[in-house]
């Protein structure tokens, strides 16, 4: 009974909302904010704008706010952050909701979870990050960026407002807590952290790989294609040009 009455009073659960337009997104999520205060986190999935009709900028926010909440929505229940006991709250305007987006194992699979005590290879780390989008610098002061120093991992991932560092001893996980990147001052403890790429879409070797080989197929498929149309096409053509001409010559009889 006890049990249920902790579920009740702090539920672990995912809702969507959609709207028209990012007008009502903004306003629903102020209402939200204004009604539930600190009870929920709530999230918007962004569109992305005029990027489906022009390049976009390099390091565009975009694609970093994208990739925060579409691994936010593809962990059930909980993400792991200091809210991580808080329902959870997607606003999604209905063009965010039309446009593609990778399935949720696929985004799962560019996760990594880390946690107090665990073991790991902090060089592999970096280097798989830095193939997934983040820029390693010395120190670290804008979203998308990592830093190295020592027996200390920073990392600022692009849809958060804190960093997170992550302390190490030889291989072993002895802290995580998020800290504010203008002062350095360490905001709250964690016991575990996801991290997520910079976009929702990596192009490694293998996607790369399997791109092409859709492409090579669809270039095949469509060629074969082309040229049964033309096939019909120019037998059209002929049928239609021995009809007009049957059809001149019975007038010129006539």
């Amino acid at each position: 009974s006890s049990k249920r009455d902790s579920q009740e009073e702090c539920p672990s659960s995912d809702f969507v909302i959609i709207v028209p337009s990012q007008k009502e997104v903004d306003e629903v999520q102020t209402d939200l904010e204004t009604i539930l205060a600190d009870k929920a986190q709530i999230m918007q999935l962004p569109w992305w704008g005029m990027i489906p009709y022009r390049a976009a900028a390099k390091g565009s926010a975009v694609f970093g706010q994208r990739a925060g909440v579409l691994a936010k929505m593809s962990v059930p229940g909980e993400f792991h952050t200091i809210q991580q006991f808080l329902p959870r709250i997607f606003i999604v305007t209905e063009r965010a909701l039309l446009t593609p987006v990778p399935p949720p194992s696929y985004v799962r699979k560019h996760l990594f979870t880390l946690r107090k005590g665990q073991t790991f290879d902090v060089q592999e780390l970096v280097e798989k990050l830095t193939g997934e989008g983040y820029i390693r610098v010395p120190k670290v002061g804008m979203k998308g960026e990592l830093a190295l120093r020592g027996e200390v991992l920073d990392i600022f991932m692009p849809g958060e407002e804190l960093a997170v560092r992550i302390v190490f001893d030889f291989d072993t996980i002895e802290q995580i807590k998020t800290f504010d990147v203008e002062s350095q001052s360490t905001k709250y403890p964690l016991e575990t952290v996801t991290i997520y790429p910079m976009k929702e879409v990596v192009w490694d070797d293998s996607l790369v790989e399997k791109l092409e080989e859709i492409l090579r197929k669809e270039d095949s498929e469509g060629i074969v294609k082309f040229a049964i149309f033309y096939k019909n096409y120019t037998l059209n053509i002929n049928n239609l040009r021995r009809m007009t001409k049957c059809l001149i010559t019975n007038v010129t009889q006539i």
